[in-house]
Order: C-alpha cells, then sequence, then structure tokens
C-alpha cells in the first residue's frame, strides 16, 4: 500500500467538549455519485513497451511519446488529428508513487501572479491550478496547503487532495472556530471581503485574516475587528494561539503579517462573541475545510469549475453556469482526473494554435477523461493559463502571443514518498 500523508492535528488548540463534538459530526464521510459512460483506453502499468501500450490504446493518435518519469509516473504526449489536439498528459499510479502534492500560490498576498514553471520550479510536474480574479491573482476558489486555509471557500467547487490521501472534486465548507477562555466562535470564511461576491456569498460567522490578505484589512464601519498577536501556531495547518493587541473602532484599519492576524464579526453571535473579548486575551483558533457532503479535512486544494465526471459519467451537461463561450467552444484546457484503481490523470490540451491544436470544448474534454477511464475530474483554469512544467521547464505550448502566462496557484506533484 503506498504510504500516506502526515496528518496536521490541531495540537495548537485543546478544543472545548462542545466544539470538539462539532468538529466530529462535521467529519462523518458521506458520498455521491451520477450520470454517461464511455468505454476506458487505459494502459496497463507496468508495460516493457510503454509506446507500443499507449499507441495500441490510441489507434486513432498520428503522435505518441511516452516518457516514464520515475516509477510510477509517466510523461505521454499524443496529437490527434480529429481535433487536432495536443495533449500533454501525466499519469501517475498510487501503487507505485505514493505522491507529495501542494498547492503551489504565487505571493504573499493572494494576488501575485506567477508562472508555473515558476510555481513548480522545484516540483517533479506541475499545471496551472484555479481561475483567478483580476487585477491580480486572487483564485476564486478554495486555496489550501498542507492543511492551512488560504484562501476560500467559495459556491465553485475545487479538487482537494484530503490527510488520508484521498481525492475529491467538489464543493467544501470551512470548520473553524476561536476561542476565548469557554466560548467560542464559528469561523466561516477566510481571506475574503465581507461584502462577498457571486462566488463568495456575504459570510455569517467570522472571517479570519492573516498576511495573504495583504498589509492590512480597512477599517469597516460598523463592524467590529480583532487584532491578534500571534504566539504560537501549527508548522502545518490551521490551529493556533494569539494575543488581542487591538479592538478596531470604525476609523482604524489593522496591520497584518508574519506575526500578526486579524478576526472580522459579521452577524450578531459573533458580534457579541467579540464584544466579550478585551485587549490582553488570549485567543485559541482552529480552523480546516471539509468538503461540503462530508469526509476528512483538506490537505492541498486549487479551486476548478466545473466537475467533468463524476461516479464514472460525463456530468458536464448537468452543470450549472457553463456559459457556451466557455464550455462549448474550444479553448486550451487543463484538468485532473483519477479512477477506482488509484491512477490519476494530470491534463493539458493546447488550443488557438490551427493546425497545431484547436482546443477542446468541456464534453471533448470529458469524452478524453472518460476514455483514459477517469471516475472522477474536474477541469482548471484554462485558455492562456494552459501550462504543464515538467522539472521546471514547459512541456506543452500556452497560446498567449507573448507565452507562458503568470497565474494565481499550481497543482505540484513534488515527487514520491
Amino acid at each position: 500500500m503506498p504510504r500516506r500523508p502526515r496528518i496536521h492535528t490541531a495540537s495548537a488548540v485543546d478544543l472545548p467538549v462542545a466544539v470538539a463534538a462539532a468538529l466530529a459530526v462535521a467529519i462523518v464521510v458521506a458520498a455521491t455519485a451520477c450520470a454517461t459512460h464511455v468505454p476506458s483506453t487505459r494502459v496497463a502499468w507496468p508495460a516493457d513497451d510503454h509506446h507500443g501500450a499507449w499507441a495500441a490504446s490510441f489507434p486513432d493518435a498520428d503522435t505518441v511519446r511516452v516518457t516514464p518519469l520515475v516509477r510510477g509516473v509517466r510523461h505521454v504526449y499524443l496529437w490527434l488529428p480529429a481535433g487536432p489536439w495536443a495533449v500533454h498528459l501525466v499519469e501517475l499510479d498510487q501503487g507505485l508513487c505514493a505522491p507529495d502534492l501542494a498547492a503551489v500560490k504565487a505571493g504573499p498576498p493572494l494576488s501575485d501572479l506567477a508562472p508555473t514553471t515558476a510555481l513548480g520550479a522545484d516540483a517533479l510536474v506541475a499545471i496551472n491550478g484555479d481561475f483567478f480574479m483580476r487585477p491580480g491573482g486572487t483564485p476564486v476558489g478554495a486555496h489550501v496547503h498542507e492543511g492551512r486555509v488560504m484562501a476560500g471557500p467559495g459556491t465553485r467547487p475545487a479538487y482537494m487532495w484530503d490527510v488520508t490521501g484521498d481525492h475529491r472534486a467538489g464543493t467544501a465548507r470551512i470548520v473553524g472556530f476561536a476561542i476565548a477562555g469557554e466560548d467560542s466562535a464559528s469561523i466561516t470564511q477566510v481571506n475574503r471581503p465581507i461584502q462577498g461576491n457571486r462566488h463568495h456569498p456575504p459570510p455569517a460567522g467570522l472571517v479570519a485574516f492573516d498576511r495573504w490578505y495583504g498589509d492590512s484589512i480597512p477599517a469597516e464601519p460598523g463592524v467590529p475587528t480583532m487584532g491578534l498577536r500571534v504566539v504560537e501556531r501549527e508548522a502545518a495547518g490551521g490551529a493556533g494561539r494569539g494575543v488581542v493587541d487591538v479592538i478596531a473602532g470604525e476609523r482604524r484599519s489593522v496591520a497584518l503579517n508574519g506575526r500578526r492576524m486579524a478576526l472580522r464579526a459579521t452577524d450578531e453571535a459573533s458580534t457579541q462573541w467579540l464584544g466579550g473579548v478585551s485587549p490582553g486575551d488570549t485567543i485559541r483558533w482552529w480552523v480546516r475545510l471539509l468538503p461540503a457532503d462530508g469526509g476528512h479535512p483538506v490537505a492541498e486544494a486549487v479551486g476548478g469549475f466545473p466537475v467533468l465526471v463524476e461516479g464514472g459519467r460525463g456530468v458536464v451537461a448537468e452543470q450549472q453556469g457553463v456559459i457556451p463561450t466557455f464550455g462549448e467552444a474550444r479553448h486550451p484546457r487543463t484538468a485532473v482526473g483519477w479512477d477506482d484503481d488509484a491512477r490519476s490523470y494530470w491534463i493539458v490540451v493546447d488550443g488557438r494554435q490551427a493546425p497545431y491544436s484547436d482546443g477542446m470544448s468541456l464534453r471533448e474534454l470529458e469524452w478524453l477523461l472518460l476514455r483514459l477511464g477517469a471516475t472522477e475530474a474536474i477541469n482548471l483554469d484554462g485558455g492562456g493559463s494552459t501550462a504543464m512544467a515538467i522539472r521546471g521547464e514547459l512541456a506543452n505550448r500556452p497560446s498567449d502571443p507573448a507565452g507562458e502566462r503568470a497565474v494565481a496557484n499550481v497543482l505540484a506533484l513534488r515527487g514520491c514518498l
């Protein structure tokens, strides 16, 4: 069996009994499935003749190149004239390689951007991650690294790698608490403006802010805000302890840096809790991202949209909010898929470069993933952001005339544990 990633616990926080009980309920596992099957052409591993196995599975490919990277990981290039489509695919077999995955964010702050080759410079493989809001590079969806929620969640789904080493694709939620003495309030959002937007409805509860949000959070008339001097924080994960050093008034912003963070109340319950706290008080907190339908805490996550395959069936047609210019038109694409046999596929499809590669519609991308045998898959950001780096070198041909685009974050395979 492959080794599992180390589970990050809330060791920095001794949770009250009621809070611990709530957390136990919150991480009960649930499952879903739905909708259309395409016969798989998956290639067996190991195979002495890698090229021959893939060529036999893709007889419609004009070009097939297979490059083993490490045991259990191989890079496959396919050129399919029917598109035409130029496909770069990294296949990962968890039976042979226990993956060391990381969601790598440019910054701080969240608005920073960097090319995939830069963010994945030390990784075996990296692909571009989430869609991002302009100006800047704040990811639309959730971003989690080593258990620490750096942004999110939102209404869009995410690719999630949980603390047991399992994949998930779907919406997520925050389970978090700030604790003063025996009183606690829920943390429901991290590093998002309290006004919200179409991807992040206004939260009810406490919003946590740290240096990933920026240098400070501005004054918010009528919204109570607490500044904390952090005195203990987990090396990885979302637990910690701090001392209150400011209760901000309406005209006072709160500075943020590596030693300071802030909590902002957005509803009656959190406002009442914050009203009972004074400068000098000790605050403990615990924040984790969980799948919305139940499951284990998330260790790494990048946002995406839409879910492409669920329960072995293509579900693009069932997704809400997929407009024709995005879903039906052909564009460069990036996606992650996996099957029930511990095998995953990281895919980029070049586009907007006829006659080399036109790109794919979402239904065509769904078809490709089903053909590979994926039982679950999610689309990541595409267009000019689509990029794959192998050992820090660009593998595909990005569509922007200027070349590789700076992106918000990447999904990186650092190696095998």
